[in-house]
């Protein structure tokens, strides 16, 4: 990435002008590479004991930086350059190839704009072959923004919502449309009063809010500890079947329920039974112990029951633990969402 001298706005290495302010940029040499890459998630770097991190490290590191949204009014700027025929991402106020401006071709040329407000679902995505991230309309409707954070805690650009509901996912264009982790059509977000809507379109990956306090689980619901997807299911009293045979098995001696370790759709390995005392998920100590996980801190979160029901809580963990949100859940604002790959943080718009 290269970093303009004049205004500090990171920029493609082949971009000879910056995007922001038009001045020439330097040499790929000269410019300092961006700290964020896309590590696997197989390949954890441990968080050293008792240092305590900005953003969950268990998230990988984010793909680049979108533009900031423009809520106000509809984005000026971006599309092909009127002196080279580069094309720009949309709010883009010059071109990154010959430095030409990009706004003054925006304005005038409002009649393409009109004719994306008629057609359909395909034709509001405007003049690109696929569908971009959700657009910004200049109405009254309550608005949102989603955050994007980088692994070091700073803000990587901004992503505007505005009433909904807008869909998400991998043919929407940046930031989603490189992260294998998310699908095609994965999530669309709706603006409420106390936060956003997710409805989650059944995807492999789900959505996930950072914990905050304790949450009561229900049968199926999943959550991750570190680089760990982990289940929770109930043990229910053994009924009779059909014909009033009963099924042979172990004796229940009193689990509240028992929590298993994803490593596959559909597919889990070791089980631990939640007993009345509670269970403990950490990398050092606890019931459920994870020493091969960086990202998993010594006493991480425990998973408690009595009898109102069964509850997740963190133990003050320093990267967090996630909670898949369930469709139709209102996720408040201030929280933390991970959709695929990235972190953002929800937001009043």
């Amino acid at each position: 990435m290269l970093t303009c001298a004049t205004c500090g706005k990171q920029n493609q290495d082949n971009y000879k002008f910056c995007l922001g302010c038009g001045a020439r940029l330097g040499t790929p040499g000269a410019s300092k590479p961006d700290a964020i890459g896309s590590p696997s998630l197989a390949a954890p770097s441990a968080v050293p004991p008792g240092e305590a991190a900005a953003v969950p490290q268990a998230v990988p590191r984010v793909g680049t930086p979108i533009s900031p949204a423009v809520l106000p009014s509809p984005a000026v700027g971006g599309g092909p350059c009127p002196a080279c025929g580069q094309q720009n991402p949309p709010g883009f106020r010059y071109c990154g190839a010959c430095g030409a401006s990009l706004t003054e071709a925006s304005v005038a040329a409002p009649a393409a704009l009109e004719e994306d407000d008629t057609a359909d679902d395909a034709g509001r995505r405007g003049l690109h072959e696929r569908p971009t991230a959700p657009a910004i309309a200049n109405t009254a409707a309550t608005r949102a923004r989603l955050v994007l954070l980088r692994e070091d805690g700073s803000e990587g650009g901004q992503l505007g919502l505005e009433g909904g509901p807008e869909v998400l996912g991998r043919d929407y264009g940046p930031p989603f449309d490189n992260d294998a982790y998310l699908d095609p059509r994965h999530a669309a977000l709706t603006v409420a009063h106390e936060g956003v809507r997710v409805d989650d379109f059944d995807s492999l990956n789900g959505v996930f809010v950072k914990l905050e306090g304790r949450v009561e689980l229900r049968d199926g619901d999943q959550f991750r500890v570190g680089q760990e997807l982990i289940l929770y299911q109930d043990l229910p009293e053994p009924a009779l079947s059909a014909d009033g045979s009963e099924q042979m098995g172990s004796p229940n001696p009193g689990y509240w329920g028992r929590i298993s370790v994803i490593i596959s759709p559909g597919q889990t390995c070791a089980a631990y039974p939640i007993k009345e005392r509670g269970l403990v998920i950490g990398r050092e100590a606890g019931d459920a112990r994870f020493p091969e996980d960086g990202y998993v801190s010594g006493r991480h979160c425990a998973v408690v029951g009595d009898d109102s029901g069964v509850y997740l809580e963190d133990l003050g963990s320093s990267n967090g633990t996630y909670v898949r949100v369930r469709t139709g859940d209102t996720v408040p604002f201030g929280s933390l969402v991970l959709f695929g790959q990235q972190l953002f943080r929800v937001e009043r718009g």
